[in-house]
């Protein structure tokens, strides 16, 4: 009875003890407030941009004639920026704008985006994918959403300022690179690194990253507007696996094939630690509060839950690769002919690296599991092997971002997050710790899958609401004095 006793007793604590930490999570989302809402011809402001999606700015292919009348382009058709701010260009083709404010004192606010897109399959596209079409109240082509659409919407957003009269107190600096699909080597790389020779530590950078999701696989029924605040690291390594060469018909009992194929089986049973430390920890801090019951009772006790939760988000796909670093098998390769046993037998292994993982962390994860001196595990030769900082979310920079966007987006809840895809942003978190990643586009799912997909367009309302989102966000900016 004593037992029985004990156990309703501690059970009553624990119950009690859940139910405050739920009624007590507080709330950090900032109240939205109205804005200045600047004037905006959208009709003209769609023909621009669709004339900039017109130029096949493909970064793989890289034609200088395309990348530089692109430039020119940009100068004749948003005169009110370019005479305003002062241009400098980069390997040709990347630009930097500065837009100086009244208060030099203040560390400068960095927006990026990228003029170079993907290639696009032609045959494919219900519109032509670099002819610009306006139909329907959408624009269409490879670049609408990634990135040429953030690009023009920073570009309106100044020139509708400067056009008010506005000036900024704290400068504003636009950075346009010319190769982020192909790692932004001469493009975002050479301007962190100018800006860094220049002493430049911007207060804030932001760049694409996250949107504002209608239908995020979240436990909230708003939309989410998505922050980057650290992106996960790239790495590709090459499984190689060796035997003896001969003939078909007298196979020895481990071939190059099936030694590569059991490496491959040791890995997919072997992922990568799953947490909900870092990004992801920091995604439910400023969701909790917002979830209906029973969800918030979940997420608002993780110390206790997060096995659970582990479980129900490791079953998607996005949730799995925002817990932990993932392993995706994209090339194989053995034998010449039907007939032959090969030498050798290879695959490449893609890892996007959390940030707790380091890539040599990541490489002795694979040769211990794979256990087996004929197979290899080597790193091919990549970008980076290593995530981000994570920037900070307590700092006024973040605060005035978030601010940003529930005056603009009013309806969503801002949400930190692990980008799990990599971006220019990278290369400038030598300058700062305060890189953000942020597109202001409403999205849903199903739209999300034209980055880099089929029929890329952007409606005229969402990018109308993007326009003003950065109009919004410079002149918080201004307004927000600390340093």
């Amino acid at each position: 009875m004593k037992r029985l006793l004990l156990f309703v007793l501690v059970l009553s604590i624990l119950l009690l003890l859940l139910f405050i930490n739920t009624v007590r999570q507080p709330s950090l989302q900032p109240a939205p407030k109205k804005t200045t809402q600047v004037v905006i011809n959208m009709e003209e402001a769609a023909q621009r941009l669709s004339s900039l999606l017109q130029f096949p700015s493909i970064s793989t292919q890289m034609d200088d004639t395309a990348f530089s009348a692109q430039t020119q382009h940009m100068q004749q058709h948003w005169p009110t920026v370019y005479d305003t701010a002062l241009l400098q260009t980069f390997n040709q083709h990347s630009q930097l704008l500065t837009w100086e404010g009244t208060d030099a004192s203040l560390e400068p606010l960095l927006l990026l985006a990228h003029l170079d897109v993907v290639p696009a399959q032609q045959q494919s596209w219900q519109q032509p994918p670099f002819s610009g079409t306006i139909v329907d109240g959408e624009i269409w082509g490879r670049g609408a959403l990634d990135d040429k659409g953030s690009a023009t919407a920073i570009l309106e957003a100044i020139a509708a300022l400067i056009e008010k009269g506005f000036r900024p107190r704290r400068t504003v600096m636009v950075a346009f690179g010319h190769d982020e699909e192909i790692g932004g080597t001469k493009g975002a790389a050479v301007i962190s690194q100018y800006l860094k020779a220049q002493m430049i530590s911007p207060w804030m950078t932001l760049d694409e990253g996250g949107f504002v999701l209608s239908n995020a696989p979240l436990p909230v029924s708003a939309p989410v507007a998505l922050v980057g605040i650290a992106e996960k690291g790239y790495l590709s390594v090459r499984i190689t696996a060796t035997a003896e060469s001969g003939h078909a018909s007298m196979p020895p009992r481990e071939t190059a094939v099936f030694s590569l194929a059991n490496a491959l089986n040791a890995i997919e049973a072997s992922p990568f630690k799953a947490s909900l430390d870092g990004p992801a920890n920091q995604l439910f801090d400023w969701l909790t509060a917002e979830m209906p019951w029973p969800e918030k009772l979940l997420f608002a006790n993780r110390w206790l839950f997060s096995p659970l939760i582990i479980a129900i988000l490791e079953k998607s796909p996005g949730g799995n690769a925002m817990l932990r670093t993932t392993q995706a098998p994209t090339l194989l390769n053995a034998g010449i002919k039907d007939n032959v046993l090969p030498e050798t037998a290879s695959a490449v292994i893609n890892l996007r690296l959390h940030p707790r993982d380091s890539g040599q962390q990541a490489l002795e994860h694979l040769r211990k599991v794979i256990d087996n001196e004929a197979v290899t595990v080597e790193p091919l030769e990549t970008l980076d092997d290593s995530s981000t900082a994570t920037s900070p979310t307590d700092h006024p920079a973040f605060k005035m971002l978030a601010q940003s966007i529930r005056n603009s987006f009013p309806d969503a809840w801002v949400a930190p997050y692990l980008m799990v895809a990599a971006s220019d942003s990278r290369h400038y978190t030598s300058l700062t710790n305060r890189v953000y990643r942020f597109l202001p586009f409403r999205l849903d799912n199903d739209e999300l899958k034209r980055l880099h997909g089929r029929d890329e367009r952007i409606s005229l309302r969402v990018y109308q609401e993007a326009i003003q989102f950065y109009a919004n966000l410079i002149i918080l900016s201004s307004d927000t004095q600390e340093h």
